[in-house]
């Protein structure tokens, strides 16, 4: 991902967290905790896809060619779970090249670019709402996974460790073996919890205030919210430390209350 756009994604999801929580002022001591980690939260998730266009733009210059749109839209199909998604609609796969060859004809001068917005429009329509009505236990591993990863930075490259909380993994390249296999399981176990809640029955959402309860059940007290809300601030290894608890949180909990709160996680954008 190039930084210019994994910036924008994150930047995004700042002013999406923001905007939640103005629209939606906490009630009570847990809420407001919870919102806390809420615009973490969203910048994180949103960050996976504010690289898919940006590279792009330097494509072609004037009229693309087949080649640069082939090369666009190969990039959107390597994004967690959207290349799936693109395989199983022939009519998405429609609107990708068009949003490509549009965006390599006229490029974006403000905000994000025609693929970042198709992307997350893809995760909006057809990802969160799978992922809302995954089973407990294919939420809990696809966060398990998300933890074991966190876990592995944190013994081997705090640097890295810390980045995947403040800004998601920009440089999978720069993981070693045991890491990427690990960041391999975490593409694969959300598929897994994509495809079965695809065809499973909805599930209520939960609160603002019930989540809160859960992780202050999970272990969480008002510093820990303290250190999500600074996370920029925090040095790489305190950054990293709270990435780890971030991830670890669900496995805390019983089945059932992990369950709630990893689809919380996977879902927040």
């Amino acid at each position: 991902m190039d930084n210019l756009g994994v910036l924008l994604g994150i930047v995004s999801g700042l002013v999406l967290g923001a905007y939640l929580r103005h629209r939606h002022p906490a009630r009570g001591r847990l809420a407001n905790l919870s919102q806390f980690a809420l615009i973490i939260l969203v910048a994180t998730v949103a960050g996976i896809l504010g690289g898919v266009g940006e590279h792009y733009l330097r494509l072609a210059a004037g009229t693309p060619s087949a080649g640069d749109v082939d090369k666009a839209m190969a990039a959107i199909r390597q994004q967690p779970l959207i290349g799936l998604v693109i395989s199983e609609s022939p009519a998405l796969e429609g609107e990708v090249r068009s949003a490509a060859e549009a965006e390599l004809k006229n490029p974006a001068k403000t905000g994000p670019d025609r693929l970042w917005q198709l992307g997350a429009s893809i995760r909006q329509r057809f990802i969160i709402p799978a992922l809302r009505k995954a089973s407990d236990e294919d939420a809990l591993n696809a966060v398990k996974a998300f933890q074991d990863l966190a876990s592995h930075l944190q013994r081997t490259s705090v640097p890295l460790c810390s980045e995947l909380g403040k800004r998601g993994m920009q440089r999978p390249d720069k993981l070693d073996r045991g890491a990427q296999e690990i960041f391999k399981r975490t593409l694969e176990t959300q598929e897994i919890a994509y495809r079965n809640g695809k065809t499973a029955s909805p599930r209520p959402l939960p609160s603002d205030d019930q989540v809160g309860q859960l992780f202050v059940k999970a272990g969480y007290q008002e510093r820990d919210f303290e250190g999500l809300r600074r996370l920029e601030q925090l040095s790489d290894a305190d950054a990293c430390a709270a990435t780890v608890k971030l991830y670890g949180a669900p496995s805390r909990l019983s089945p059932q209350e992990g369950g709630v709160l990893a689809r919380y996680i996977l879902t927040i954008s």
